[in-house]
């Protein structure tokens, strides 16, 4: 079991370095697959995103990828919103939780693909006040979902700062990396206190990730933007079948 924790964490870890996502996307299902309660396997799952996020983050910023003002606006709303993600999961039945949890999978499959449509550089661009305003809702949007499913929230902070924000991809995988990085922090925290984490399954998951992204974040700038899209909208809907599945058993 060990050893499979640990190989597991290394590929998730390795999707968070080149897609921008936490990793609780594959995370939460698969230790419900291991037999975890869904609320026990979000908890788990955000710890995990946390460590696994560190690693690629820290790669980013040691390489000045990072912008900062960006990441900032974004994050703050993180602190509120991830609790209140929190208190939505400790409330709803096993059924509910992974029948909205087949459901995001579905609607991140359709962020995905629109994603690639809508790319133009906003870098050197000031930051405007509207410009503001969508950071710091796109940002607490991903604190939610943090806290509610248990995942980084980079599967819809990367599309919709594509989408609405017109960041190029590979910008808006490391600003969302550094936001799921602070977002799973609060999470864990607010998980942690309501009892909802299995340490073990945690760590050996996250220490498996700090391998895997590291490998993930140098990988990035030489793939192509439509192979990462494609071979994650079939990870993602293949997993949506088995969660809605377990769903569907639990009732």
């Amino acid at each position: 079991m060990i050893f499979i924790l640990l190989i597991s964490g290394c590929l998730v870890g390795a999707l968070s370095g080149f897609l921008g996502v936490g990793g609780g996307l594959i995370i939460v299902p698969f230790l419900v697959f291991l037999g975890n309660a869904p609320l026990n396997a979000v908890g788990t799952s955000v710890l995990s995103v946390l460590i696994i996020t560190m690693s690629a983050s820290f790669h980013n910023w040691r390489q000045g990828n990072l912008e900062h003002k960006k990441l900032t606006y974004m994050s703050l709303p993180c602190i509120i919103s991830t609790q209140i993600g929190v208190f939505s999961a400790s409330r709803l039945p096993a059924f509910w939780l992974l029948f909205f949890f087949g459901v995001f999978l579905l609607v991140c499959i359709m962020l995905f693909k629109l994603r690639t449509k809508t790319s133009v550089s906003l870098e050197s661009t000031p930051i405007s006040k509207q410009h503001i305003y969508s950071l710091v809702w796109v940002g607490g949007l991903g604190g939610f979902l943090s806290g509610v499913f248990g995942v980084g929230g980079g599967a819809v902070l990367v599309p919709l700062q594509v989408l609405i924000l017109k960041y190029p991809l590979k910008s808006a995988v490391r600003t969302s990396l550094g936001v799921v990085m602070i977002s799973a922090l609060f999470s864990s925290l607010g998980h942690y206190v309501a009892g909802n984490i299995n340490l073990h399954q945690a760590v050996l998951l996250g220490m498996g990730g700090l391998v895997g992204a590291q490998i993930g974040a140098r990988l990035l700038p030489k793939l192509k933007d439509e192979t990462i899209t494609q071979y994650f909208v079939l990870l993602l809907l293949t997993l949506a079948i088995y969660v809605f599945w377990k769903a569907y058993r639990i009732c």
